[in-house]
């Protein structure tokens, strides 16, 4: 097993040795060009003959004769000049500094994307490391074999210990291998550079916030940013931007800031932001993931309002978090409108104001859950409405992707708000009950709504109010004299004929007259006496299913699958 693993030691010098044929050192320790174009270089190894020659106290070298003699206290740049050239330094070799007994500490920076197996092997004087990701970098278990990480109780000197900038030692005291260490503690380093996932984030935030002009943007330079403006509106070549949550001074992403950018597909919003503003991500259709993140001190995101539209249309976003904010108080009109992919949502116990449709036409929205300390309101049927608290009589938002094709409203519900059942294309029966007042556009978009009972105690019909909804509607209502609705009410449904609606409407008898004179009922080509019972009574039954689709092909006027004796059949059948 030793001369298998000398025998690799020797190839990887050879490697080693191959790869500095084609690179350069500064200050004893050796690089190779990763790339030219890129202008990136690795670490691979140091010059002991460079250490042997050191004599600044500054950097000492440590033990006998018999240690390898190198760098003590290592701090690898996030560049280095060659020639007139600046490469980034983005990786640490294989074997890179296996053996180097002199190493006590190192520091590692955020421009390292990749560490090579055995890199830092047998650094046995090893006493802590350093590093500047946010995100722990995923390493081999070899990368520090022969380092005594853990240490022992009995040897308090022994270990290793880990710093990671302030915020991130959970996520690496969970991490493969840097959960090893003895110790993870935290530090603050604001002149370190931050690295940007995507280059056209990282281009539009240089050229707006690059203070000092060397083309990076630090923790400092990133902190004096108090506003995004409108440098983000409309691009569409941005991906993701979770480095946003270092901008800790924001206090609110403006109105319209990411509007447009179609193809963002995550940010991390700082614990600082305490608006997000109107539009502010509206038409974002890619965006999946946004991430409140939360201030170490009080373990809790700062969000305070969600503005009107603020996320309208983000059709891929599956969840937005609320649990990890104590403070969301307000969530705007239309806020999560066409969020057709978000599968629930935690309504907190802060939240006091939910606009009218803020969860429209979320045609995958199964669930609500409103916490018990919330003294605004209160989610029914099982988390499928809300409604307010304190007499339940208004009905605040539906589950539009509950899988409900019968619904009876609760009695309770007096008020149905403008926008509540936009988009529930799952129902197909709707009895309203009790209900006096329909919002605006509160049944919009039901495509597959073709049974509606319209009690006698419904006294307000806002416009709009069933646009959209199934081809031959059936609707019942129950009133002597029409109740006033507008000329749209019912548009833009399936026509048999411009203005005539292929659906059939039942009136109470003898008042078939003034149904087809009055505005928004004479939309209804099919206007009968009596209620949708009399009408199934009706319907032919055929023994044959052959004859009856011919029939239903022949006769079916209002194309709503049945052929029934009425008259106006009697007048087809005659003709026929």
């Amino acid at each position: 097993m030793r001369r298998l693993r000398l025998l690799f030691t020797f190839v990887s010098v050879c490697l080693a040795t191959m790869a500095w044929s084609a690179g350069f050192m500064i200050e004893g320790i050796r690089y190779s060009v990763v790339s030219e174009t890129d202008m990136t270089a690795s670490v691979v190894g140091w010059d002991k003959d460079y250490f042997s020659d050191v004599t600044d106290p500054i950097s000492p070298t440590v033990g006998g004769e018999d240690d390898e003699l190198g760098p003590v206290d290592l701090t690898i740049p996030w560049r280095v000049l060659n020639n007139g050239i600046y490469y980034k330094v983005v990786s640490i070799g294989e074997d890179a500094f296996s053996e180097c007994t002199s190493m006590q500490t190192v520091t590692i920076p955020n421009t390292v994307e990749s560490i090579g197996e055995y890199a830092f092997q047998n650094c046995t004087n090893l006493k802590s490391v350093k590093v500047q990701w946010v995100t722990p970098l995923a390493i081999d278990e070899s990368v520090f074999s022969g380092v005594d990480l853990k240490g022992t109780e009995e040897d308090p000197e022994s270990g290793v210990a880990l710093y990671v900038l302030s915020g991130y030692d959970a996520v690496y005291k969970a991490a493969d291998v840097w959960k090893d260490f003895k110790m993870v503690s935290t530090y603050s380093d604001l002149n370190i550079n931050i690295v940007f996932a995507d280059p056209f984030v990282k281009e539009i935030c240089v050229t707006n916030w690059d203070s000092d002009g060397d083309g990076e943007l630090t923790y400092r330079e990133a902190r004096a940013v108090t506003d995004l403006g409108a440098a983000f509106v409309g691009d569409t070549n941005i991906t993701s931007f979770d480095e946003f949550r270092s901008f800790t001074l924001v206090s609110g992403v403006g109105q319209s800031c990411f509007r447009g950018c179609t193809n963002l597909k995550s940010i991390t919003i700082p614990p600082s932001v305490k608006t997000i503003g109107q539009t502010a991500f509206q038409g974002c259709n890619a965006l999946e993931s946004v991430t409140l993140a939360v201030n170490p001190s009080n373990k809790s995101a700062g969000l305070n309002t969600i503005g009107a539209r603020a996320f309208a249309g983000c059709s891929s976003l599956t969840a937005f978090n609320t649990n990890v904010t104590g403070y969301l108080k307000t969530i705007g009109e239309h806020a999560f409108d066409g969020c057709s992919s978000l599968k629930a949502f935690n309504v907190i116990a802060r939240i006091s104001s939910i606009g009218i449709g803020a969860f429209a036409n979320c045609s995958s929205l199964t669930g609500f859950y409103v916490n018990g300390g919330n003294t605004a309101y209160k989610h029914i049927e099982g988390g499928t409405m809300i409604v307010d608290k304190e007499s339940g009589t208004q009905l605040v938002a539906y589950a539009c992707g509950k899988n409900q094709q019968q619904l009876t409203i609760p009695e309770s519900v007096k008020e149905i708000l403008p926008f509540t059942f936009s988009g529930a294309n799952k129902l197909t029966y709707v009895d309203l009950n009790k209900v006096e007042i329909i919002g605006q556009s509160a049944f919009s978009g039901c495509t597959k709504l073709y049974t509606l009972l319209i009690p006698e105690n419904v006294a307000t019909i806002g416009s709009e109010a069933f646009t959209k909804v199934a081809k031959g509607i059936r609707v019942q209502v129950a009133w002597e004299n029409p109740l006033a609705i507008s000329a749209g009410t019912f548009s833009n449904a399936e026509t048999l004929e411009e203005g005539e609606i292929t659906g059939r409407l039942f009136v109470p008898v003898g008042t078939k007259d003034l149904y087809t004179a009055a505005t928004g009922w004479n939309w209804f080509h099919f206007v009968e006496n009596g209620t949708i019972s009399d009408y199934a009574a009706r319907i032919i039954t055929f023994v044959d299913p052959k004859t009856r689709a011919v029939c239903t092909a022949a006769f079916d006027a209002d194309e709503d699958g049945y052929v029934t004796l009425d008259d106006e059949t009697k007048d087809l059948l005659d003709d026929a």
